[in-house]
């Protein structure tokens, strides 16, 4: 007949439940916190580059940095 159901309390961690979670090591901690802060730092110099272009205060292809050519 039924083997008895357990509710599962999401309220208290997973350790009184039955489940054990490995601990990661430090030195993945910290390569981790690196990698994430080096997206956001990524992120960050994206929108400051092309935030202008997003909301049409510029177009790309007028950049300073292409040379003028009078003829086109």
């Amino acid at each position: 007949m039924g083997g008895g159901y357990k509710r599962m309390d999401m309220t208290k961690p997973f350790n009184n439940v039955g489940a054990d979670m490995a601990q990661p090591s430090r030195r993945l901690v910290l390569l981790g916190r690196a990698l994430g802060t080096l997206g956001w730092f990524w992120i960050f110099y994206r929108v400051k580059e092309d935030f202008p272009v997003v909301l049409g205060w510029r177009h790309p292809w007028d950049s300073p940095y292409r040379p003028r050519d009078p003829h086109h």
